[in-house]
């Protein structure tokens, strides 16, 4: 969390483009959104304290192409309940 949020703090208002996907922590696993460790919750506030309306590119890496349907299901879910957090 607190990695994120220097990240954020650092490059500020200078983010304007996002590539989303998730992870287990560990690896670049460019899982669908929701199936990860990440905290959406966290990653979005901050975003959302930064007003931010650019692009958010979806990138799970896998076969089936429903799971790209579910990432952007997921994170706009995310989106949705974020509550704005100063990084």
């Amino acid at each position: 969390a607190e990695k994120l949020k220097a990240y954020v703090r650092h490059l500020g208002y200078k983010i304007t483009h996002v590539h989303a996907h998730d992870n287990n922590g560990q690896q670049d696993m460019h899982l669908p959104i929701g199936a990860g460790k990440l905290d959406w919750s966290l990653a979005l506030g901050l975003l959302k304290f930064l007003d931010f309306d650019k692009t958010i590119t979806l990138e799970p890496h896998v076969e089936d192409p429903a799971y790209l349907s579910y990432s952007k299901e997921r994170i706009l879910e995310y989106w949705n309940k974020a509550k704005e957090l100063e990084p």
